[in-house]
């Protein structure tokens, strides 16, 4: 949830693509550090979770000139987050994408085409949280003109966490308004729909539960093997700015808020307000 350049596919400026340009252009390097502060609002049972956390990312980025009209960005990062009161939540991972750019026609305001696909895998001091997610982006790049691009897009992922599969598919547009040559202000809206499915193994040691109820059994104490499925529509904004000092130096401040609606039932709210520091190498 506390980086919005992956979980919703831009601004342009981190993917590596300038609107107007497919030229190629060497690997470049860079260190991100992060600290921020993240609250979650547990409706459905009236909790709350409050935590500061720290992040440094390594990633390498490249862009690879195809055709005159195309491109294609490899970029891999490695991660890794420390929270300070919530220690099964400190997590290190891994993230490497491919995003494919297509310039079709001539003038300052044609659109890209961009096709991406990523994979991510995170693990964590309590290994049932380990995960993998692999998510496929289609979007369209347009700019209106010589300060603001709009990017309106559909993702699809799919996460696997032990026994639970959860599939989710949304639209997405994100909007980048130069303010300067070197302040950038960026707003980005998601729509989801969620739906996880979670295999209930037999057991011998205690009943088991499968979609909130107890399911009989004809030997006390034996659980029969099942399905749960758990819907969600999730709503989720971010809005920051983004400031490069020099060509090596960039700060970027952001607030996020997401709101998950369980089933119809409650609703989790999250917001993460975070600073991040980039040193371009």
């Amino acid at each position: 949830m506390n980086n919005h350049r992956f979980w919703i596919f831009a601004p342009l400026l981190a993917i590596g693509v300038t609107i107007g340009s497919v030229q190629a252009a060497p690997p470049a390097y860079i260190l991100q550090l992060s600290v921020g502060s993240e609250e979650f609002d547990f409706e459905l049972d009236d909790t709350d979770s409050n935590d500061t956390y720290t992040k440094a990312t390594a990633s390498v980025r490249s862009i690879v000139g195809l055709t005159r009209n195309s491109v294609v960005n490899l970029n891999a990062d490695v991660f890794a987050q420390t929270f300070s009161d919530l220690d099964d939540k400190d997590n290190v991972g891994l993230l490497v994408e491919a995003i494919y750019s297509y310039v079709p026609t001539g003038g300052y305001t044609r659109p890209t085409y961009l096709f991406g696909l990523r994979h991510e895998i995170e693990n964590y001091d309590d290994s049932g949280k380990d995960f993998g997610k692999t998510t496929l982006l289609l979007a369209t790049a347009l700019r209106l003109d010589d300060r603001i691009t709009l990017t309106p897009g559909l993702e699809y992922s799919r996460k696997s966490l032990d026994n639970t599969d959860t599939d989710v598919g949304g639209v997405f547009v994100n909007a980048d308004i130069k303010l300067t040559e070197r302040v950038i202000t960026y707003l980005n809206l998601k729509y989801q729909d969620e739906q996880s499915s979670s295999d209930t193994p037999a057991t011998g040691a205690r009943p088991t539960f499968i979609a909130g109820g107890h399911l009989p059994s004809e030997q006390p104490g034996f659980g029969l093997p099942g399905t749960s499925e758990i819907d969600s529509t999730n709503t989720l904004l971010v809005a920051g700015v983004n400031y490069a000092i020099d060509n090596h130096h960039t700060v970027d401040v952001s607030f996020e808020y997401a709101d998950y609606a369980l089933d119809d039932t409650g609703d989790t709210v999250a917001t993460v307000i975070s600073l991040d520091y980039f040193y371009k190498f």
